[in-house]
């Protein structure tokens, strides 16, 4: 989406003349979250990087449609490419998805939970 948003917001008053501006309509675009699932070559990031906002890019496989070895192809593009800082990278693989979700985040008191369910078991 990223490549083609200013395409669809300058398009949107020849469908819709009663359309938002083009600067609300991309700024729209901006706030969604983008997954990397099979778009994560030297080609694609580069647009998603420079259109997305910090903290809307995550990582995805499109696990299960997409094959396993697809998946780990475009996984390890993205871990290779170097347009990222490790910050950045460490942001998309899961920094992101974290701040979105957060009750997903792995605390000390779940990791304690987990422990303990161990033992009993």
């Amino acid at each position: 989406m990223p490549y083609a948003s200013y395409r669809f917001a300058e398009l949107a008053r020849v469908f819709r003349p009663d359309a938002a501006k083009l600067v609300y309509i991309l700024a729209s675009f901006r706030r969604l979250y983008f997954d990397n699932a099979l778009s994560s070559s030297a080609a694609a990031l580069p647009s998603t990087k420079s259109f997305a906002e910090n903290g809307r890019i995550l990582f995805g496989t499109d696990f299960p449609y997409a094959p396993a070895d697809i998946a780990a192809s475009f996984t390890a593009k993205l871990d290779a490419y170097d347009g990222l800082t490790a910050d950045e990278h460490a942001a998309i693989n899961h920094g992101n998805a974290l701040t979105l979700f957060p009750r997903l985040a792995v605390t000390d008191t779940s990791r304690e939970s987990v422990k303990t369910a161990n033992v009993i078991e």
